[in-house]
């Protein structure tokens, strides 16, 4: 079993970390990938959680938006009808990329 370090040990270690660093570790969980380097995986992996928790709701911020901006209902309906499609689309997209790179990172540190 890997042992992840708790959220407080999680903030202080990536405030830590140089910006060029961070962005490689968003940008392999963007890709669904696992970190080159093994002592980065278990940042990946809490970074792919919280990637994961923020894509499962996000989809709903485009219909909220519809809501609030536009006047006219019918125009509100297709539009939040449109964007929701759209969003969750990308929405589905990115929390799989999470969900594989989660994975990966924890096969690594199984390893």
């Amino acid at each position: 079993m890997v042992r992840l370090p708790d959220q407080d040990a999680f903030d202080k270690k990536w405030r830590s970390m140089s910006w060029r660093d961070r962005r490689e570790v968003l940008r392999t969980v963007g890709r669904g990938q696992a970190m080159r380097k093994r002592s980065d995986a278990r940042l990946a992996v809490m970074a792919a959680r919280q990637q994961q928790r923020y894509w499962r709701y996000a989809w709903l911020l485009g219909p909220l938006v519809s809501v609030f901006l536009i006047p006219d209902w019918i125009a509100v309906a297709i539009n939040a009808a449109l964007i929701t499609m759209a969003t969750a689309g990308f929405a589905w997209f990115k929390h799989r990329r999470a969900v594989e790179s989660e994975q990966a990172n924890l096969e690594r540190l199984q390893r």
